[in-house]
């Protein structure tokens, strides 16, 4: 038995494509029908990534790949490092909220970011 779709959720569903497609993004193939709120829906960024959120993240947030963000952040940390004489390195292995640097006089810090 097929399930009824209700108009509401048509219009929801348009709503998602569209600013999945604003914000130049694909909605997966097998993503064309309206799942509800809290369903995850599969997308592919521009740079080619996959992931998955919400139809209520997606209608009610900027759309942003988590491995493009990741990439951004990293190299504004780059940028920062080096505008001060220093230098990064990366996420610390033990914990990916904190960040390893060199200062400029050589020590090795580890520090939260934002």
């Amino acid at each position: 038995m097929q399930r009824r779709l209700n108009p509401q959720h048509i219009g929801l569903f348009t709503q998602l494509r569209r600013q999945v497609a604003q914000a130049r993004y694909i909605l997966e193939e097998e993503e064309q029908v309206w799942r509800g709120w809290r369903a995850a829906y599969a997308l592919r960024c521009p740079a080619g990534h996959r992931f998955s959120a919400s139809a209520s993240l997606l209608l009610h947030r900027p759309i942003q790949c988590p491995a493009c963000a990741q990439a951004a952040r990293h190299a504004q940390l780059h940028a920062l490092a080096a505008q001060r004489g220093g230098e990064y390195h990366g996420p610390s292995p033990e914990n990916a909220l904190r960040h390893r640097f060199t200062c400029r006089c050589g020590h090795a810090l580890k520090m939260l970011t934002q």
